[in-house]
């Protein structure tokens, strides 16, 4: 998961990358009375999410964007049947679509560098799925380095603990995709460029 944050006065650019691989471990466990003597699943979810945000409120302690932008998503899940009196089988399908977006984003500054943020949006209105959505939130803290950095014409850099929650409802010619996760607490390096 990466989040590059770049902002000139009260323009800014929100880009949101996510890779998600999960793959089960070979099942030894027989189906269909010894015709396939286990399986193997994976799942693979992809989305990238660049949006253009305007800064309504930019004050020392608080700060509150409007968002607005495109989710490119790409899901690919697959089984193999592994070979018992059958022979092995593999079957898949990948969906890739790009839903509008728009949304909000909050950030409070409780001091000595600690902040805390919350940002949410809504989108796919039909064009891409029915409906996607997520809201994520978070804890972080800047790096006191950052004069440092500032006076060598590096961008200044954070550290963040989140919690994301993502869905969305995509409908396609074999019938529905509903999917919603957690994305659990992750630490995430955002790049600030100020």
């Amino acid at each position: 998961m990466t989040v590059l944050d770049v902002r000139r006065k009260r323009i800014g650019l929100l880009t949101d990358l996510v890779f998600i691989s999960p793959t089960a471990d070979t099942k030894s466990l027989p189906l269909e009375g010894g015709a396939f003597s286990g399986y193997q699943a994976n799942s693979k979810t992809f989305f990238v999410d660049p949006e253009l945000y305007v800064r309504l409120l930019g004050r020392k302690r608080f700060s509150a964007d409007v968002t607005g932008g495109a989710r490119f998503w790409r899901l690919d899940n697959g089984i193999t049947l592994l070979p018992g009196t059958l022979a092995k089988a593999t079957v898949g399908q990948t969906q890739s679509w790009i839903d509008p977006v728009v949304g909000a984003r909050f950030r409070l500054n409780m001091g000595k560098g600690w902040f805390t943020d919350l940002t949410g949006d809504a989108g796919g209105f039909g064009v891409g799925s029915q409906q996607t959505w997520q809201v994520y939130g978070g804890i972080g803290k800047t790096f006191k380095e950052r004069e440092i950095l500032r006076s060598a014409g590096l961008p200044l850099f954070g550290r963040r603990l989140q919690e994301r929650w993502i869905c969305l409802q995509h409908a396609h010619e074999r019938g529905t995709c509903r999917f919603c996760d957690s994305l659990q607490i992750s630490s995430i390096l955002k790049n600030q460029f100020r």
